[in-house]
């Protein structure tokens, strides 16, 4: 007579377990257990770069558990050819090609997902040993939305990565995968990630892609990028990197020589998320018409405090074709602009003005963690606010004095927060920025569909 299995327990009781460190693969981007996505324009190099880091990880080159220890990797190709783009770009980043395995999308059918076809990349991880996961462009791998369903509803997007995220902590997994940032311009990482806020809020890690702000676009062949942490629930901020993508003659198999992408001056750097603008973070675009209307009240109007006849200045946008009311209410508010009657005389004149320090929506979109990132001379990116894992073998970017609050955050760091994983940022003066932000941002989206 067989012995009944038992019922496992509904409740894990904390005396029985056993605590453990974050382990990193890359200290402060790369945690065991854990998701981490990437995000940045098309062609800024998110997949070279992500050659260039795979071909770390098979010589056990960065900083963290595995440093000395080569690992294994599996990829989840979608948006690049295996044979045209992912084999020379590995090849020329050094990496080791008996430690880096493609999954065979190709076998598993057109309808494959991440959400039904996890089993897949289970038995994968299983067959190749691999200890970490690379998903190119995770929404070419969403399952398909019904009903009600969105790809933009944090519900659906939830569902269908619940089980990827239930793998990569089973099996004891990096993984890793890419996203593209929306067309609209965004100040905060969980809006730079494409269509459901939920991409950015499930992984406890968010390393954001984008051209370094002190070079100038018209020189693309010379031009750095950054990777800077814009999401951490983990450990402290390693600091940006910076590269530059350079091409190579790379001599194929079929006898064909051409010239591949490859990662080249890979160094620290001081870059943080305040130096860089919206459009350094989501591409270049052209100025809506209250953005234009905005600068021109900048340029008129100077911050003196005192008021101004607004006449020859609306004659000036009027001139611009950019006196609508609905562009003149969302310029006056990115400006920073106050308005009255002028007061003592019978159908005054309008009057406007600026003051010094006011805020002015453009310079605030530009610092969008109202000064976060400036606490530390030793790491820029670091205000001791972010919460700290004390790992079994610091490193010295992990070694600084612990602050007193920090073990407090470091329990807090697995909750998820809100829905959206939203932290709201308050300025000394009380003033909620990202509401205010939220607003603006909603009224210029009024006035491009105006002109449209």
């Amino acid at each position: 007579m067989s012995t009944p299995t038992p019922t496992p327990s509904l409740v894990i009781h904390a005396s029985d377990v056993q605590s453990r460190s974050i382990r990193w693969g890359w200290i402060g981007r790369l945690a065991l257990g854990y998701l981490t996505v990437m995000t940045g324009i098309e062609g800024l190099g998110k997949s070279v770069f992500a050659c260039w880091l795979i071909a770390r990880l098979t010589h056990g080159d960065l900083p963290g558990e595995w440093r000395g220890q080569p690992v294994t990797v599996l990829i989840v190709a979608g948006e690049d050819g295996i044979a045209d783009t992912w084999k020379p770009r590995l090849d020329l980043a050094g990496a080791d090609p008996d430690r880096v395995h493609f999954l065979n999308l190709a076998a598993l059918g057109d309808d494959w997902n991440l959400r039904d076809g996890i089993d897949a990349i289970r038995d994968a991880v299983i067959e190749t040993s691999a200890r970490v996961l690379f998903i190119d462009s995770a929404l070419e791998h969403m399952p398909p939305a019904r009903a009600a369903e969105s790809i933009n509803s944090p519900t659906f997007v939830r569902r269908a990565l619940s089980p990827l995220r239930r793998t990569v902590r089973d099996l004891d997994l990096i993984g890793l995968f890419s996203m593209h940032p929306p067309k609209a311009r965004s100040a905060d990482f969980r809006d730079l990630v494409q269509a459901s806020q939920a991409f950015s809020a499930i992984p406890r890690i968010g390393l954001l892609f984008a051209y370094h702000p002190d070079d100038e676009a018209d020189d693309p062949a010379d031009r750095r990028r950054v990777v800077i942490r814009g999401k951490g629930n983990l450990g402290r901020d390693p600091g940006a990197i910076e590269f530059r993508i350079a091409e190579r003659p790379y001599h194929h198999d079929d006898g064909r020589t051409t010239q591949r992408e490859v990662v080249i001056d890979v160094a620290p750097s001081a870059v943080t998320l305040a130096d860089l603008a919206p459009d350094r973070a989501t591409g270049a675009r052209p100025p809506t018409k209250a953005e234009r209307a905005a600068d021109v009240i900048r340029a008129a109007l100077p911050a003196d405090g005192a008021w101004h006849v607004v006449a020859p200045i609306r004659a000036t946008l009027e001139a611009q074709g950019l006196a609508s009311r609905s562009v003149m209410t969302s310029a006056t508010q990115l400006a920073g602009v106050e308005s009255r009657k002028r007061t003592g005389e019978v159908d005054g004149p309008w009057e406007w003005r600026r003051t010094v320090g006011q805020f002015d929506a453009r310079a605030r979109a530009t610092i969008p963690n109202n000064g976060q990132f400036d606490f530390s001379p030793e790491n820029p990116n670091d205000n001791g606010n972010c919460p700290t894992v004390r790992d079994l073998e610091p490193t010295e970017a992990h070694s600084r004095t612990v602050h007193p609050s920090e073990d407090l955050r470091a329990r807090e760091a697995e909750t998820d927060g809100d829905d959206y994983g939203h932290d709201t940022h308050w300025a000394d003066d009380g003033t909620d920025y990202d509401e205010l932000l939220g607003r603006l941002t909603a009224l210029i989206a009024d006035d491009d569909e105006d002109q449209r």
